[in-house]
């Protein structure tokens, strides 16, 4: 599977297109997340949700993705990311533009 993306360079402004290749195309939900911070950067770990343990019964979070971010990536996904909310929380649609139904004649039996 195969993208094409811009990517700003932080120094010149200027964009590049780059190719994306991504090694595996299945995509895992992340609904829960442990942080750890290092010296170098943050320890990213993903998990779809905690279930049960089946021996013991006691809840246990599966983590089934690790990433490891170095402190420069940590800021510019940072940036990227507040950047994303912001934008989507500014676009959010007022009560005035969502379609509404249309209100149905009631009859006395």
């Amino acid at each position: 599977m195969n993208e094409t993306a811009e990517q700003q360079d932080g120094t010149s402004g200027q964009s590049n297109a780059m190719r994306i290749r991504y090694e595996k195309s299945v995509a895992l939900l992340a609904s829960q997340f442990v942080l750890n911070v290092t010296e170098n950067g943050i320890l990213l770990d993903c998990s779809s949700g905690p279930i049960v343990d089946e021996t013991t019964r006691e809840p246990v979070l599966p983590i089934h993705t690790r990433i490891a971010i170095p402190q420069a990536s940590v800021r510019r996904l940072q940036q990227l990311l507040t950047h994303l909310t912001t934008r989507s929380e500014s676009s959010q649609p007022t009560d005035e533009s969502l379609a509404r139904l249309p209100k149905l004649a009631t009859t006395d039996a």
